[in-house]
């Protein structure tokens, strides 16, 4: 080898005898914990399907037997117009066109009050023609798009608590449905009576849209908080098991029962006595 060739060479059997080698850790670099985040349904049809997969609910004995038009406030006109939308689903599952047609007078009554029902016609208009033409499957997608339009227009008007109130009554009536076929047909899985507990949490979240001050000067808005803070003593996101899932289940439905009739429906309220949710 010639010497300008060697001292090319030389760096680089240096580099490679003292070239550090590197060290392996003893312990394998931390890796965060993956946290569930909980999938909130979108529309009460996830909920009803998952009823219909587990047995075959009789869904018009589900039916309100009022429906209260000239709700008392705009607060709560707008839980009122999210509850019938919960119940033109329901009426959408058992294939009833003629239910569908009078839950859309009821809606427009409701949009009235609250200034969204010439927005709502030409939606109003595609879900009673799908009704018509017996068309479940759009029928369905246009009842999302009635209920997710509600909430829009009214955050167009610089109502967002009552957009969120809205949200709320659609999932409270939901709910109280799903109790009442649970219950009937004595259904071992709970989650298809609340879906996930995470959905009361999110109901509760919208309410504080609304300020303190509203909230302590509305009688619908007082109930409304205090149902949901027994719904959510109930169904706690971190509870693994509880004692009597049965009672709960049965109490539960008790609070739904009674706050969609004083709120939503102006029924008789439950007995003194059997609302308290456990401390």
């Amino acid at each position: 080898m010639s010497p300008r060739g060697f001292l090319f060479f030389l760096p680089v059997v240096i580099g490679l005898v003292h070239s550090p080698v590197p060290v392996q850790s003893a312990d394998p670099p931390l890796v965060p914990a993956e946290i569930a985040v909980p999938v909130l349904p979108l529309y009460p049809s996830e909920l009803y399907g998952r009823l219909s997969e587990a047995t075959r609910p009789q869904w018009r004995q589900l039916y309100r037997t009022t429906v209260t038009r000239c709700l008392e406030g705009r607060q709560q006109a707008a839980m009122g117009l999210g509850a019938v939308t919960a119940d033109l689903f329901l009426a959408a599952q058992a294939r009833d066109s003629q239910q569908i047609r009078n839950l859309l007078q009821d809606e427009e009554t409701i949009e009235k009050t609250l200034g969204l029902n010439e927005s709502m016609a030409t939606l109003r208009a595609e879900v009673l023609a799908a009704a018509e033409q017996s068309d479940w499957k759009r029928l369905g997608t246009g009842i999302e798009k009635l209920g997710v339009g509600h909430r829009r227009y009214l955050r167009a008007q610089k109502d967002e608590p009552l957009a969120d109130l809205a949200y709320i009554g659609q999932w409270l009536r939901t709910l109280q449905t799903c109790h009442a076929v649970v219950l009937a047909r004595d259904l071992t899985d709970q989650r298809l009576a609340i879906g996930d507990p995470a959905l009361i949490t999110e109901m509760t979240r919208r309410l504080q849209t609304v300020s303190p001050a509203g909230t302590e000067s509305s009688r619908c808005l007082r109930l409304l908080n205090k149902r949901l803070a027994g719904l959510s003593r109930l169904w706690p996101e971190d509870a693994i098991s509880v004692p009597d899932p049965a009672e709960r289940l049965r109490r539960s439905a008790e609070l739904l029962s009674d706050t969609v009739g004083q709120l939503l429906q102006e029924e008789e309220p439950a007995a003194p006595g059997t609302l308290a949710a456990p401390k």
